[in-house]
């Protein structure tokens, strides 16, 4: 449960991040490597790079599929890799 509320608090804080910080003079994506990759998955050795797209608020992360592609997954839907 305490997992749970700490990954609620850095959704919302990068869901609010993409709002307050939207402007017309700052890129629309950001990069980052390893923001959450302790929330989402404490036993992974790679960090996670997630993609946020600003103007939306949405976060994609990136993760390698069982035949070694790459592909962008929206956030909360790890579901979609079985």
């Amino acid at each position: 449960m305490r997992r749970e509320g700490k990954m609620r608090k850095v959704l919302l804080g990068l869901a609010a991040a993409a709002l307050a910080g939207c402007s017309n003079s700052e890129p629309r994506y950001q990069v980052s490597h390893g923001s959450i990759a302790a929330y989402m998955n404490p036993g992974q050795s790679q960090p996670t790079t997630l993609l946020l797209d600003r103007q939306t608020a949405q976060t994609w992360f990136l993760v390698r599929d069982a035949t070694g592609g790459v592909t962008w997954l929206p956030l909360g839907k790890p579901d979609m890799l079985k």
